[in-house]
Formats: structure tokens, sequence, C-alpha cells
């Protein structure tokens, strides 16, 4: 793997656990 196919993957990573997150708190709004 080279290095701008790492920094995708890292992206494309965070963005899923951004999203999961967000919809997380849509069904738990007690953690705010």
């Amino acid at each position: 793997m080279d290095f701008a196919e790492v920094i995708t993957w890292l992206s494309l990573i965070i963005s899923i656990l951004t999203a999961i997150l967000g919809v997380l708190q849509l069904f738990i709004p007690s953690t705010n």
C-alpha cells in the first residue's frame, strides 16, 4: 500500500465512524 491509498482508507473510515456516531446520537439523545 502506498501513502495515498492509506490516506484514502483513513478518510473513508473516519467518515463512516462519524456517520455511525451521528446515528447513535439520534437514538441516544441522553448522551448530550
